[in-house]
């Protein structure tokens, strides 16, 4: 899953083999004679197919303009990955390997379709035939459009195909999870990385729990699930300091003050108060806290989102600082751990 200054760069680029903008998104709904599925169809098969060396890219909720310029629309709905996973099922071979899933960028959600490079026996082809596709034909990415490749071109991305490395699907599951789990314990790589990785293996091998526990790290947590069963989630519970009192801070303009010294401040003054706080926050929206320089962040919410039973509602500041930060990663990293280590 991309970061937000990873997201940023991305938007930044023109529209090509491996990048594609859309305004809005695939529309399913009275979706009768299927264009708008065959559509969707194609674009995975062609991005799929495209000869590439990195991961390609169809972003969602952006228009691009004549000039190359961007104007960033969003999207007003959720959708989720198992949704585009079902409208491709039994309509395709070999089943192609993406990502679905949604971020926050300048206080608007966008869609990123991930497809990652990956060897498969054969060229992806549709195995019916629908509106603007042929069954047994190959297509794939020809600057910013797609296209219908030739014989020649079938056999280029063929031996392209061929010449990736073997995917981990013949390893066995024990050295998968193992794999896995070194990965995350040499704290090497990012959190949001790893869990991608073991998204789409759990997809493979359908392990749901473990699809659903990736989901819930990579998209953020679900209010109303966590009201179900909240001792689930205990590890994304961590203290912070709440005030009805709203401070900016900034200690790199604060000669010799550093964030540990706020934070020592504020634990002696009458109205701040220690709570702790649900962070439903994707992991990826953590990580960008942790490369913040300043070290603390500010987070508004209600006293309803706070206090539940108050009948007033009032704006309350959670100010929240890296240890805290850092404590919830380290939970998060440990929780997926213990969650493969019962595999």
């Amino acid at each position: 899953m991309l970061t937000e200054k990873e997201f940023e760069n991305l938007i930044g680029g023109v529209e090509s083999s491996t990048l594609d903008f859309k305004k809005e998104m695939y529309d399913f709904q009275d979706d009768v004679d299927l264009k708008n599925t065959s559509k969707f169809i194609k674009d995975i098969i062609s991005f799929s197919n495209t000869i590439r060396n990195e991961t390609s890219y169809i972003v969602v909720g952006i228009e691009e303009k004549s000039d190359s310029s961007k104007e960033l629309h969003g999207l007003n709905k959720t959708f989720d990955d198992a949704m585009f996973q079902d409208k491709i099922k039994n309509k395709v071979f070999p089943i192609p390997s993406f990502l679905y899933y949604q971020l926050t960028y300048k206080s608007k959600v966008f869609g990123v379709f991930q497809f990652p490079t990956k060897k498969y026996n054969t060229p992806i082809m549709p195995v019916i035939k629908l509106r603007g596709l042929e069954a047994g034909k190959v297509y794939y990415r020809q600057g910013s459009m797609n296209a219908e490749a030739m014989a020649l071109e079938v056999i280029r991305i063929n031996n392209w195909l061929q010449s990736l490395p073997e995917t981990n699907e013949k390893i066995s599951l024990n050295e998968l999870i193992s794999n896995f789990i070194k990965r995350l314990s040499s704290g090497e790589e990012k959190l949001s990385s790893v869990l991608v990785d073991i998204y789409q293996a759990a997809k493979q091998y359908g392990m749901h729990e473990l699809v659903v526990f990736c989901s819930n790290q990579i998209k953020g947590l679900n209010v109303e699930e966590v009201n179900i069963n909240p001792d689930e989630y205990k590890y994304r519970v961590h203290d912070v300091i709440i005030s009805e009192q709203k401070i900016s801070i900034d200690p790199r303009r604060m000669m010799g003050v550093t964030s540990n010294m706020v934070k020592f401040d504020m634990e002696k003054r009458k109205d701040f108060f220690g709570y702790r706080l649900l962070f439903i926050n994707p992991v990826s929206e953590i990580e960008d806290y942790l490369s913040r320089e300043d070290g603390i962040a500010i987070i508004q919410m209600t006293s309803k989102n706070v206090f539940p039973e108050t009948d007033k509602n009032y704006p309350i500041y959670v100010y929240v600082f890296r240890d805290t930060f850092q404590a919830l990663y380290k939970a998060i990293r440990q929780k997926s751990i213990d969650f493969l280590m019962k595999i």
